[in-house]
């Protein structure tokens, strides 16, 4: 369970989504093709939100402008299409067990989290993509542990 209301929000709207896609009943394939598509996308960038905000909200607690600053500079730079190694290397910054604990997360939600980032980039960078909805659902649904460990590691240690 997701403790950061705003991260925990912006998870229910990629539930909303996927209920409101299956909603589509008469979509062809081209359609269910692209809605796929739209899922992976949307899905990889709330993840990139809902870490920000889940960290962010850790950072605020503890009163520092300096340390609010060096955060902030610190994503811009570095966190864009964050991956299982660019969230590890975050929490480092904060504690080495952090980042231990991140990599020692199941090898299938690793692996559904870099799915996500996978096909996502490819559809940026032109490269045919092939991913189904269905695929997308299970990919979401496996690597929110990915989420939930962040939230837990980041708010309660």
């Amino acid at each position: 369970m997701i403790k950061c209301i705003q991260a925990k929000n912006m998870l229910d709207e990629i539930d909303r989504s996927i209920v409101a896609i299956r909603g589509f009943k008469g979509a062809c394939e081209l359609e269910k093709s692209y809605l796929a598509k739209f899922l992976v996308v949307y899905i990889c960038g709330i993840y990139e939100e809902a870490i920000e905000c889940i960290v962010n909200e850790r950072v605020t607690t503890l009163g520092s402008d300096r340390l609010n600053r060096f955060l902030e500079s610190y994503l811009d730079r570095n966190f864009r299409n964050p991956d299982i190694s660019k969230i590890g290397e975050l929490l480092g910054l904060f504690d080495k067990v952090w980042k231990k604990e991140v990599k020692g997360l199941s090898n299938k939600a690793k692996q559904s989290f870099f799915n996500i980032l996978a096909n996502k980039n490819a559809l940026a960078h032109g490269i045919p993509c092939n991913v189904t909805f269905d695929e997308v659902v299970k990919y979401y649904t496996d690597s929110i542990e990915v989420i939930e460990k962040i939230d837990n590691i980041v708010q309660f240690k």
